[in-house]
């Protein structure tokens, strides 16, 4: 939707089909609340929300310059200050009482500025509570470590983590075979699976992301703390444009 100034935002609203059911009234209500609550620098912002009897309207902040999902692959110094911004903000909302539960790639956009903001609070939950139906994407989930039936920080912990396995690897740790519906085991980090050389502060941060995902990780995790030092560790290089991502390794 754009303003006649100019100005652009996101609308969120239920399809025609969808339009008289009040669970997904309700969820976008839940999303609306759960963005005032947890708002802060790194969370997309929550402009109206308007409910009738034709449904629920959500307007937030329009962020123009894509998501993380083109940097995976890429050398770590083309979105090192992004996780380490979106370690932050996730760190921000646990402390408010926030689990986000579907943090990956597609849900981390960036502004104007290209500075990073986490998006989609459809599935947040206060913790300790009973969350709605779905949440957290199965390829950002290692297989039986989230369990219990209320949400938890560490359903954001494993999933950042598994954010990282991605923006790493070029692929996600736990996406589902093509022929199948069955995720495949973990395949640990390792030099053969990254596309870049090896320097010392990403083999530190290779060696978190195994811990946190792993089958039968210890507990407790690398916490989003031990992973934003790791980050601090890996320098980041000139600013990357994102509208020139295509070239973003041709160096």
């Amino acid at each position: 939707m754009r303003e006649p100034g100019g100005r652009q935002h996101v609308v969120k609203c239920p399809n025609a089909a969808n339009r008289c059911d009040r669970r997904v009234a309700r969820l976008i209500e839940r999303e609306w609340e759960f963005l005032q609550a947890g708002a802060s620098p790194g969370v997309v912002e929550a402009q109206a929300f308007e409910r009738s009897e034709r449904g629920a309207l959500l307007v937030t902040e329009y962020l123009p310059n894509g998501d993380l999902v083109v940097l995976a692959g890429s050398h770590p110094r083309h979105w090192v200050a992004a996780m380490r911004s979106v370690a932050g903000t996730l760190a921000r909302l646990h402390e408010r009482g926030i689990v986000h539960r579907d943090v990956k790639p597609r849900n981390v956009l960036f502004d104007a500025n290209e500075r990073a903001t986490l998006v989609d609070f459809a599935s947040a939950a206060r913790c300790g509570e009973r969350p709605p139906a779905g949440g957290t994407t199965t390829a950002y989930r290692a297989p039986g470590s989230v369990r219990g039936a209320v949400a938890a920080p560490v359903e954001d912990e494993v999933a950042y983590a598994a954010v990282l396995y991605e923006l790493l690897a070029g692929e996600p740790p736990f996406a589902p075979r093509r022929s199948t519906a069955i995720a495949p085991a973990y395949a640990p980090l390792c030099d053969e699976r990254l596309v870049f050389g090896e320097e010392s502060g990403i083999c530190d941060l290779v060696g978190l992301v195994n811990a946190a995902l792993e089958e039968g990780a210890k507990e407790p995790r690398p916490s989003l703390a031990v992973f934003q030092r790791a980050l601090t560790r890996i320098s980041p290089g000139l600013a990357l444009s994102l509208q020139d991502v295509g070239r973003r390794d041709a160096e």
